[in-house]
Formats: C-alpha cells, sequence, structure tokens
C-alpha cells in the first residue's frame, strides 16, 4: 500500500470514529431527555390533581374518615349537622379534589334513601352534573329541620332532666340555650315571649300560630314589636272575624229566603 493510499485511509477512519462520537453523543442526549421527561411524569403522577389514579387515593383516604349520613328526623340527625361535622375533609383536605370527585366522594357518603330521595329532586340530573356547592345547599334544603326561634324558647322553659349523666344534661341546657339565642332577649322580647306562651294551648291554638308567624316575619323585617302591637293586631283580627261572621249570616239569611220562595213556588205548582 502506497503512502496516499495510508493517508485515505486514515482519513477515513478518523471520520468514521468522529460520527461514530457525534451518534453516540446524540444517543446519550436522548437517553438523558427520555429519563428526564420520566422522571418529571412520575413527580407529577405523585401530586393529589395530576391524575385519575391519585385522584382516587385522596378520596378513598378521606372517605375512610368520613361516617355515613343518615337522616333522622326524632333524633335531629340532619345534613347541616352532619356537613359541619365532616366540611375540613371535603374543604380542606379535599381541597386539591377536582369538583366532580368531592361530588362523588359526598354522595358517596349518602345513605341509600338519602341518595334515593336526592336524586328525585334533581332529575332529570345526574348528581355528577351538578356542582358542590350546589349539592351542599341542596341536601341542607331536604334533610334539615326548620324550627321557629320560638319553638326553641319553648323548649328551654321546660328543660327536664331524663336520667341523663351530669355531662349530658349540662350539654343538653347549654345547647338548648344556645339555639334559642337568649342572649338576644331585651325585656320587651320577654313580655312578648310570656305573651305568646300564656295563651291557651287549645283555645287559642290558631291566635297563637298567627302571632308567632306575626312576630317572627317582624324580626327577620328588622322591625321592633311589643305586647301593645300584639293587643292591637288580635283587636284588629278579631273586628274582622266579626266582619266576616255577620257577612256569613246574611248569606245564611239570603239562602234561607230564597229556599223558602222555592218551596213556596214548588208547592203552588203541586195544587195547581
Amino acid at each position: 500500500m502506497n503512502k496516499e493510499n495510508e493517508e485515505f485511509m486514515l482519513r477515513m477512519m478518523q471520520m468514521f470514529e468522529k460520527q461514530n462520537e457525534q451518534h453516540q453523543a446524540a444517543m446519550t442526549a436522548l437517553v438523558q431527555a427520555m429519563t428526564s421527561k420520566s422522571n418529571d411524569e412520575s413527580r407529577a403522577d405523585m401530586t393529589p390533581t395530576s391524575s385519575g389514579v391519585s385522584q382516587t387515593q385522596l378520596m378513598n383516604d378521606i372517605g375512610s374518615r368520613v361516617a355515613m349520613f343518615q337522616f333522622d328526623l326524632e333524633t335531629e340527625k340532619t345534613f347541616s349537622k352532619w356537613y359541619a361535622r365532616h366540611e375540613a375533609a371535603f374543604t380542606v383536605e379535599g381541597k386539591d379534589l377536582e369538583d366532580k370527585s368531592k361530588v362523588s366522594l359526598l354522595m358517596s357518603k349518602m345513605s341509600d334513601e338519602v341518595y334515593e330521595q336526592y336524586s328525585k329532586r334533581i332529575c332529570p340530573r345526574k348528581h355528577t352534573e351538578v356542582e358542590f356547592d350546589e349539592t351542599v345547599k341542596t341536601l341542607e334544603q331536604m334533610f334539615d329541620i326548620k324550627k321557629s326561634l320560638f319553638s326553641h324558647r319553648f323548649a328551654c322553659i321546660n328543660i327536664a332532666r331524663d336520667d341523663e349523666t351530669p355531662v349530658e344534661y349540662t350539654t343538653k341546657v347549654n345547647s338548648m340555650c344556645e339555639s334559642a339565642m337568649l342572649q338576644d332577649i331585651d325585656a320587651e322580647g320577654w313580655k312578648v315571649f310570656f305573651w305568646l306562651k300564656g295563651l291557651d294551648a287549645s283555645r287559642d291554638k290558631s291566635a297563637r300560630t298567627y302571632f308567632i308567624r306575626y312576630v317572627e316575619q317582624k324580626w327577620e323585617k328588622k322591625e321592633s314589636v311589643n305586647v301593645n302591637d300584639l293587643c292591637e293586631e288580635w283587636k284588629k283580627l278579631l273586628r274582622q272575624n266579626s266582619v266576616v261572621q255577620e257577612m256569613e249570616q246574611v248569606d245564611k239569611a239570603v239562602r234561607a229566603l230564597h229556599t223558602k220562595k222555592d218551596f213556596n213556588r214548588n208547592h203552588k205548582k203541586l195544587w195547581n
């Protein structure tokens, strides 16, 4: 092999070596890029909001600590009480859950009876088509007990211990008095309360119902009311009832007169 051929072969070998080095460098860069992407995806999968798997894991974790809701009217097991106890599980621990996931988690903690009634309420929509906040609001409307303020205050007056322990009895008294909002009653308010309480349970039943509604409507409008207002309202009702009774008597007399005329007319026809 002459010198020119040797130089040519040497240049070719150097070129192949350089290409091989470039190829190896490109492959190394590609592997590093793919490894980095895989690591990023793996880390993303570990976050609560990145994948369906982590959402499910978070839902299962929260769901295992939340009790099932059973509505019971007699024992006043309401949705508001249940949700007040578990709200943080949905809004704090579950803050990274998607809205639909929160709804699904909430529905999974409803009893069969509650879920069936709720499903009928939102029909034709499915529970997955209702936002979480609206779902909570609807459940509160359906499974709460709305007692009037006077009902709570009447209950306070009749508090009695029923074989409870000192702790249970004290807790009951505290809870009932807080519900009655006793701290908001002034002297005039107590007069109104005892005025209503003193109405006869049977003879004044309709009047008591009317005046409780009357007072609460006044309070809702931020209007004051006292016993003199109740007295005037009652006198107005009595006058209205008197007018109604007079009108009924007139109507009765007119009907009787028409009946008598019809009888006389028919009687004459029989004898003619």
